[in-house]
């Protein structure tokens, strides 16, 4: 699978991926923007063609990958309706999750994190300190309160969600009373 996200990446070309072991018709779709030898960051399309963020997630999670097929054709025309996002990540480190969690952190962007394979955003909010084997986090809650601080052991983490409508929506909630407590 690593040389298939690997040549997805290179391509520029879009695909749609299953990793859901208990619901084996869902998937993801979007464009390979990294991936590593064990993880993989895609940035996400609805099915509308419209961005909605990245996701990262483990190359060993993956059940199957589709390209080319009726559904591809769909989001081709969809995609070309929509305006192309051009997002600014860098991918230095060789750490994909590392890397979405420091962009995090440099553009105050809300993450929402898997942990342990839970099927749960665990813990929504921006991360403030990522360290060798942690990560720190003000927490924040569906309302966009702050909600506290969470350290999360970064071998941990099983998904991070990030730039997503949902992080966008909790985003614009939580500035919003910043703005009105300021």
């Amino acid at each position: 699978m690593q040389n298939i996200l690997h040549n997805l990446y290179e391509q520029g070309k879009m695909a749609a991926i299953y990793t859901n072991k208990s619901d084996t018709s869902h998937f993801v779709y979007g464009r390979v923007l990294h991936t590593n030898d064990t993880d993989f960051a895609l940035a996400l399309v609805t099915p509308y063609g419209e961005y909605d963020g990245v996701l990262v997630k483990s190359i060993d999670d993956i059940l199957r990958i589709e390209v080319d097929g009726q559904y591809a054709q769909r989001m081709r025309k969809l995609c070309a309706l929509n305006e192309s996002i051009q997002l600014d990540i860098s991918f230095a480190s060789g750490d994909i999750k590392r890397d979405i969690l420091l962009d995090s952190m440099k553009c105050k962007k809300v993450v929402a994190l898997e942990l342990s394979y839970s099927g749960f955003d665990d813990v929504v909010g921006i991360v403030e300190k990522v360290e060798e084997s942690v990560c720190q986090i003000l927490q924040i809650d569906a309302d966009g309160f702050p909600d506290g601080t969470v350290f999360v052991s970064m071998d941990r983490i099983t998904q991070i969600s990030y730039d997503s409508r949902d992080e966008r929506r909790t985003l614009c909630l939580y500035l919003t009373n910043k703005n009105v407590s300021n």
